[in-house]
């Protein structure tokens, strides 16, 4: 794409055509087309060619390829357009059948479009070999080879040498002075849009003759002569101004100040400071025609041309060049390239801002869309143009702008095949430039996390590279630009642009994972930078554990036989650096940071090392948007020796991204730190004796109340070398929670002092799960657990996992060069399930068979998927199906007190009965009572266990109700006969007296005071009573006390009552007895539970 702007040297040069001669409708071959080009760069190459010394006198060749863009139409206006040269190329190898006349044919063709302007032309006959060549009337240059043609440019400079006598001669030509009715020269169309008026013959002959004088400063210019063409074109203006003929003073006038501009020789202004400008908003363009350019500041009068002409009078001459042709509509194109060369002054003159201002007057009205007698094509190219001159003044946004509205005019061109792969092709370059100007190109550091400019507008002009080079049919590259906008740009991006770009980048790898990170050629001028993806997401550490979570190891020298096992640490010279061993899986810790606000999928990820290869297993991870992820990746070393760090790799959006850490800063340092790998050493393998020998983990679900065995094989896997003084434990003996006690104990207890190649050693893991309550009755103490006491509870049927770890350490003999000893420790985790088979859901206290016995009713729950069969006693059997629930009576016997051994447990004196050792041996009595056990069958296999009852005795204030005084008493009652229902339940006569005796005997040397009363109420039968006491006329005390001590051991009483109606009564005793020690204070026993005596009173 042709970037070169119309410059002021243009108007001193001589136009050469030179086309590539083919034969048919075919396009040329590659090879006709590369080795054109290369002709075409050593013509241009040849500069100047010089036609005289004495005065030294140049003529400037034009080569040009496209003469519809020199406008030869216009001529005769200016005759620097016209195509005086022809120059036909043609590669006679890629045309083997066609001889040199055929060849001639076509050269003679290809230049009649130009004959009648045409001086001379050449035809440069390649790859044609001496011995076939013939003598022709055309002027023909062989050459057998390009590369060994040296007669190549000493024909062109002869060819251009003859062109320049005819202009001389030209030149020197003034016979138009003598013609009375000379026929001045026109351009094609100026007599229908011509504004001249009628005028008279001699206003005529001023026209006529200073538009000759102008072609005659044409070629006095062309012809080497500027300063002489300068006063030439002095001569026209002064006739054509007074004639009124606006379009050729306009060209006489553009023609003296590029004759001023070429006399100059090696000049340039000092550059001054850059000032910022605005770029052109909406409806500027439009804005910009309205009114004639004038400079806001003048040039120093000091800045003059070499031949004494100041510059402003050169940029002013421009100026009303520009002012006349802006009368003419047609010679708009004229405008415009008159515009470009008085720019290009500016920009020698380093006069930046005042470019900026002329652009805007003059140039910008160009680019309105409303202005149609240019093509899109061409507003692209002045784009382009404009560009470039903002370019060189150091202008970079404008630059940048300017690029990416060439691209735009280019691609709605109708001319150019609009949506085309080859448009886009053309217009791809120019979007690359425009990074540059936005600080955001594709050699941008990795690591950059400053933004310069407007991420606005960089997200933008990046995605449009990105959409050119898919429609260009550079997929790569489009997958490369999408790459660079996530990784430079995220945090400038929306969610919804992110969701969006990402998508996109998935569906163009196609599930075909691409790599980036080598550098990609799009063709011989455009070269792409590899792309590391180092932000999304972002590696801020990469660790490697000694080994893995579960194997550990230290290397020193043998441990001394003191050593304390397990608890404490290794008594030996370890070294602080990390040891991986060969062929052994390892753990490396990668520490990832997703700084974007959507959730973002990893996979594959590896490590590049400089030594030792380490390969990784296969992953994928997802990181949550805006969060860290510590994620742990499982690989192993192949070999021993050592390696470093030096990068990662790990397939991301469909793109494999390669990193290396010397170019992450918060990653640079791991590229200096070295791993050492150790040769491979014996193993000791733990497995469990279940179905899933090969599992990490131990795991096991048991129900609550149940023991269970766990078998562990310790076996040494290699087959020559010993391993020694196996240690092993279990980290955590106990768990205790609030209802759940588990212990865990290893058997046989010990060591092992030699383990020979692959000898096998058996041990039994033990796992007892009891509930809150031991065995002794009393509350497990928490005093020496290892582990808090707010673990979870299964008693509302929800299984619960308890966690340790089985440790074993054990020493190796090495058998490197250092001959150091490896300590080795090795750690299989625990995993236990408390699943409850029974679980009680309620119970309550109810009277037993007499006062010194209590009825315990418990509601039991089959949490299993099978029948669970309850013992409650040797004969009691009771079945339960899944998920249904039993009621379960207990007949528990009180514990008396104080009584025997227990004399010595004083009453709760200061602290809460709950807290008293009475309660715990109460507690105790009463556990000791209960022994509920269940049994169920799963397959072939039987479990069965202790049922849990973790919440008899919650609170242990209930305890108080099973603790009776230490006395024996008997009850009679006189005058009333027993049914045969039951004996607590009596027949009387109504109005009769009725006699109830109490006798009591004491059983220990304390004393006790007991109170008696009596309470007669009626049973409604619905869950109240009624108080019958007025019913009942007592006939003495309604209630007594008695005190029992050791010199008053025995004691009666009786109350005497009458019953004044017939009818069921009941009768309570309420009998409370208060404990009085000599040393401390009383204690207050519960109400006796007597049983409740029905009397059925009647008449008879």
């Amino acid at each position: 794409m042709d970037q070169q702007w119309p410059q002021p040297t243009d108007n001193a040069t001589i136009a050469v055509h030179v086309k590539l001669l083919t034969f048919g409708a075919d396009s040329p071959s590659d090879y006709s087309r590369i080795n054109f080009n290369r002709v075409l760069d050593r013509l241009r190459s040849m500069g100047c060619v010089s036609v005289s010394e004495n005065p030294p006198r140049f003529v400037c060749p034009r080569f040009v390829v496209h003469p519809k863009r020199c406008r030869p139409a216009w001529g005769e206006l200016q005759c620097h357009r016209k195509i005086f040269g022809f120059i036909g190329v043609a590669f006679a190898s890629q045309e083997p059948t066609v001889d040199q006349e055929e060849w001639i044919a076509s050269f003679r063709q290809a230049r009649c479009p130009f004959e009648t302007a045409l001086l001379d032309s050449r035809l440069v006959l390649l790859d044609r070999k001496p011995s076939s060549m013939r003598t022709s009337g055309e002027q023909c240059l062989y050459c057998c080879t390009l590369g060994g043609c040296d007669g190549l440019e000493n024909g062109i400079k002869d060819f251009i040498k003859s062109l320049f006598w005819v202009l001389e001669s030209r030149r020197l030509d003034t016979s138009y002075l003598k013609m009375d009715n000379a026929v001045y020269p026109k351009v094609p169309g100026e007599d229908k849009c011509s504004l001249l008026p009628v005028v008279s013959k001699r206003t005529l002959r001023k026209r006529c003759i200073g538009r000759w004088k102008k072609q005659i400063a044409d070629y006095t210019l062309m012809t080497g002569l500027a300063s002489l063409a300068m006063q030439e074109y002095e001569g026209a203006i002064a006739l054509l101004r007074a004639a009124g003929d606006s379009l050729w003073l306009a060209a006489a006038l553009e023609g003296y100040a590029c004759s001023a501009v070429a006399a100059m020789l090696g000049y340039r202004s000092a550059s001054g400071s850059l000032v910022r400008v605005n770029t052109f908003s909406e409806g500027d363009f439009k804005r910009a025609n309205e009114g004639q350019w004038r400079p806001q500041g003048r040039l120093e009068d000091s800045k003059c041309l070499t031949n004494g002409t100041p510059t402003q009078l050169v940029l002013d001459t421009f100026v009303q060049a520009l002012a006349n042709y802006k009368k003419l509509p047609f010679a708009s194109k004229l405008e415009l390239e008159c515009a470009f060369k008085a720019a290009h002054l500016l920009v020698e003159l380093k006069s930046s801002c005042l470019l900026n201002q002329f652009f805007t007057h003059t140039c910008c009205k160009f680019l309105d869309d409303d202005f149609k007698q240019i093509s899109d094509e061409e507003k692209g190219r002045v784009c382009l143009w404009m560009a470039s001159l903002y370019l060189q003044c150091g202008f970079w946004r404008k630059h940048a702008f300017y690029c990416r509205l060439a691209a735009l005019f280019f691609i709605s061109d109708g001319e150019c095949q609009p949506n085309s792969k080859e448009t886009y092709r053309s217009v791809y370059p120019l979007l690359l430039k425009a990074l540059d100007g936005y600080t955001r190109n594709l050699g941008s550091p990795v690591n950059d996390e400053i933004y310069y400019g407007w991420p606005g507008v960089q997200v933008n002009t990046i995605h449009e590279v990105h959409v050119a080079a898919l429609r260009a049919g550079y997929e790569t590259a489009a997958i490369r630009h999408l790459v660079f906008l996530l990784q430079h740009l995220y945090a400038s991006l929306e969610p919804l642009h992110l969701h969006q770009y990402s998508g996109e980048l998935r569906l163009l790898c196609n599930h075909n994972p691409v790599p980036v990170n080598k550098p990609l050629q799009i063709d011989s001028a455009i070269f792409l930078p590899p792309v590391s993806i180092s932000n999304l997401p972002r590696v801020m550490s990469i660790t490697f554990k000694s080994l893995s979570d579960d194997y550990g190891i230290e290397t020193g020298r043998k441990p001394k036989s003191s050593n304390i096992f397990i608890y404490s640490p290794f008594e030996c010279d370890s070294r602080s650096e990390e040891h991986l061993i060969a062929q052994r899986m390892a753990m490396v810790e990668v520490t990832l940071l997703n700084p974007t606000a959507i959730a973002v999928q990893m996979s594959n990820f590896s490590l590049r090392t400089d030594g030792v290869p380490f390969t990784v297993e296969p992953n994928h991870v997802t990181i949550p948007a805006n969060s860290t992820l510590v994620q742990q990746i499982r690989g192993k070393a192949n070999e021993a020796g050592s390696f470093k760090t030096i990068g990662y790799s790990f397939q991301i959006f469909g793109v494999i991204s390669v990193c290396r850490v010397e170019s992450i800063p918060w990653l640079s340092g791991l590229a200096s730190r070295t791993t050492q790998v150790l040769p491979e050493i014996p193993f000791l393998n733990i497995t469990v004796v279940s179905e899933n020998e090969n599992a990490h983990v131990v795991q096991r679900t048991i129900y609550a109340g149940q023991t269970v065995t766990i078998g562990l094989k310790f076996q040494n896997t290699s087959e020559r070398e010993p391993i020694m003084d196996v240690r092993f434990a279990v980290e955590r003996t106990m768990f205790q929670g609030p209802e759940t006690l588990v212990t865990l104990e290893i058997q046989p207890t010990g060591t092992i002092d030699l383990l020979g190649p692959h000898e096998l050693a058996n041990f039994r893991l033990l796992v007892t799960c009891h509930d809150g309550v031991d065995f002794a009755g009393g509350t497990a103490s928490r005093s020496s657990l290892l582990v808090p006491d707010n673990l979870h509870t299964s008693a509302n049927g929800i299984p619960v996992t308890h966690s340790t770890v089985l440790q074993v350490e054990y020493t190796i003999n090495g058998q490197d060069e250092t001959r150091n000893w490896f300590h080795c420790r090795a750690i299989r985790p625990i995993e236990l399930t408390i699943q409850p088979a029974v679980i009680m859901q309620s119970w309550t206290v109810l009277a037993g068979e007499s006062w010194l016995s209590r009825h315990l009713a418990i509601d039991l729950y089959n949490a299993t998927d099978d029948d669970v069969e309850l013992h409650i006693t040797a004969e009691r059997k009771i079945t339960v199906l899944p998920g249904d629930s039993c009621r379960i009576p207990i007949l528990v016997q009180c514990y008396q007190w104080p009584m025997g051994d227990n004399c010595r447990l004083h009453p709760p004196s200061g602290i809460p009965f709950e807290q008293s050792e009475l309660c715990k041996a109460i507690q105790a009595y009463i556990m000791r009572q209960i022994n509920l056990r269940w049994s169920t069958f799963q397959g072939r296999e039987m479990r069965t266990g202790r049922v849990p009852l973790p919440r008899l005795l919650n609170p242990p204030a209930v305890c108080h109700q099973f603790c009776a005084p230490p006395f024996l008493l008997e009850t009679s009652v006189e005058n009333c006969q027993a049914t045969q229902l039951s004996s607590n339940e009596l027949c009387c006569v109504a109005n009769r007296p009725v006699r109830m005796g109490f006798r009591f005997e004491l059983l220990e040397n304390c004393s006790i005071r007991v109170t008696i009363t009596l309470h007669f109420f009626m049973d409604l039968q619905n869950g109240l009573t009624k108080d019958m006491d007025e019913e009942v006329i007592p006939l003495g005390p309604e209630s007594c006390a008695i005190v029992l001590c050791p010199t008053s051991k025995n004691a009666y009483e009786d109350f005497s009552f009458m019953f004044c109606c017939e009818g069921p009564f009941q009768a309570r005793v309420i009998c409370n007895c208060t404990y009085a020690p000599v040393i401390g204070n009383a204690f207050q026993y519960s109400p006796l539970m007597l049983p409740v005596l029905t009397f059925q009173v009647s008449n008879e």
